[in-house]
């Protein structure tokens, strides 16, 4: 570089600090808006002309999935956008930049890719032919984004029965369901992703709310299928379910029950003085329905043939109960001796 140059950038150089220096020292607001404009000037000059230099940048640029949405379900979102390296002409990457008139890439999905219910993925590359279709005003230099996760579903329908989880119903102590229980409606339909609505089991059992319950229940509550994750997903024709059943408290009741006797020897007139008739037993009934059961409603057998020979004792055994009452709820004297009858 001759002399004559470098004395002429010196020259401009100081022209421009001893400028600027002055309007530092005589300040007033018409200069402030010169030097704006200045500035402002200079830095569109220096905009304008990157602009229409070659220039390799990172883009974000749109994408869209091809695949039948009646048949098939994304189990999460896709991406709406990729990140590609460009380089071209720096008025066209800013179009880019600025989403104008832009043609998004279409990647179209396969069935067999689609009916793959664990989520599969395409890798870069493979959107190279597609993204080149689009890119006719700049040049693709490397796809960035590595890899996309595809997890989509085939679409399923399927019919679920409603049961009540009675096990779980939170109830006062000594207090039992005594009614059938109402489920209204007792089936639900539900569409959604084939492997989320195949787990959901059939019947599929209602919980209750956490509080314990008081009295007779009649409640519609919300039907929660319980799907830790893409519940969102599986839609369902009804969100609410009506129950209803009726409750009792069980008291025990203590009564004493005759005993009927079989298969006695052929002696056994000589027996049937020793022979207990009566034993101890009590059971659990409902409140409400305390003063319908006594003790001729109860019959206990006492078999001869099982006789215990070492304590002469003999097992009993219940013959007649009242349908009302369960075999649980019943405790007896197992053993009666007819050695030692009242």
């Amino acid at each position: 570089m001759n002399k004559t140059v470098i004395g002429r950038r010196t020259n401009f150089l100081r022209k421009s600090t001893n400028r600027l220096a002055y309007l530092l020292l005589h300040f007033n607001k018409k200069n402030v808006q010169v030097f704006l404009y200045c500035v402002l000037g200079a830095t569109l000059l220096w905009f304008f002309n990157a602009l229409n230099k070659e220039q390799t940048e990172t883009i974000r640029y749109p994408i869209q999935f091809d695949y039948d949405q009646k048949e098939f379900i994304a189990l999460t979102p896709l991406p709406n956008y990729i990140l590609l390296n460009v380089k071209g002409n720096g008025w066209q990457i800013l179009k880019k930049k600025l989403h104008i008139k832009q043609k998004p890439i279409v990647y179209r999905i396969k069935s067999s890719q689609s009916g793959n219910t664990s989520p599969s993925f395409i890798l870069g590359p493979q959107l190279k032919r597609n993204v080149v279709d689009v890119l006719t005003d700049v040049r693709l230099e490397d796809i960035l984004t590595d890899t996309i996760n595809l997890a989509i579903d085939r679409i399923h329908n399927r019919i679920v029965n409603l049961k009540l989880d009675s096990a779980r119903v939170k109830l006062p102590p000594n207090y039992r369901i005594v009614s059938p229980v109402q489920i209204s409606p007792r089936q639900v339909a539900l569409t959604g992703p084939k492997n989320l609505v195949s787990q959901i089991p059939d019947p599929f059992y209602i919980r209750l709310p956490g509080q314990t319950i008081q009295k007779n229940y009649t409640q519609s509550i919300p039907l929660d299928l319980r799907i830790k994750h893409g519940g969102e997903l599986v839609k369902k024709d009804e969100n609410e379910v009506k129950i209803r059943f009726q409750i009792d408290e069980f008291l025990p009741k203590n009564l004493q029950v005759s005993i009927e006797w079989a298969n006695l020897p052929s002696d056994s007139t000589r027996v049937m003085p020793t022979l207990a008739r009566k034993a101890s037993l009590s059971c659990l009934v409902a409140k409400s329905r305390m003063g319908q059961v006594g003790a001729k409603d109860f019959q206990l057998l006492a078999d001869f043939s099982n006789l215990n020979p070492l304590d002469s004792t003999i097992p009993l055994q219940i013959a007649k109960k009242p349908g009302i009452i369960p075999h649980r709820d019943i405790k007896f004297t197992k053993r009666v001796s007819f050695r030692n009858a009242p």
